[in-house]
């Protein structure tokens, strides 16, 4: 009787060892796979974040002639808009003080510029650096946005 009640007492123990094995696994596989839906969310809200700071970019500079941009320090100014960073927001503004901000990712890097094509035509730049982290790795990913003014009559 002593035998069986051993090798009960040994199946018991390997039983509890086998099921925390698979409890163990299936947690960590758990924790992976919402780690990977919870990067793929936070890079589709910042893609589509950075694809509105693209059309109002783009809408801030298209009444405007190349003539009346100007970039002081960290903020390009036209004739009736300015646009800057500030930490993780782009802030766009009239002289009124209407405007808005749109968040980008944290640690997203912005400069501004403007330049020349080779038949002389000005377009204004906003260059962004964007962090990504995948697969526990971190990269920056730019981003060139550009922007062209009306014509002169």
């Amino acid at each position: 009787m002593n035998h069986r009640l051993g090798s009960t007492l040994l199946e018991l123990l390997m039983s509890i060892t086998v099921m925390m094995v698979i409890f163990c696994t299936g947690g960590r596989l758990f924790a992976e796979a919402f780690a990977t839906v919870h990067g793929a969310i936070a890079r589709e809200e910042g893609s589509r974040h950075i694809s509105m700071a693209v059309d109002r970019w783009r809408e801030a500079l298209n009444q405007t002639h190349s003539s009346e941009w100007r970039i002081e320090g960290v903020t390009f100014f036209t004739s009736r808009d300015r646009v800057r960073m500030d930490g993780n927001l782009l802030v766009f503004g009239d002289s009124t003080g209407n405007g808005g901000a749109i968040s980008l990712p944290a640690d997203t890097g912005c400069r501004f510029s403007v330049e020349t094509d080779l038949e002389g035509a000005r377009f204004a730049v906003m260059d962004l650096s964007v962090p990504c982290r995948e697969a526990g790795r971190t990269r920056t990913n730019s981003v060139r946005i550009v922007a062209c003014g009306r014509r002169q009559p």
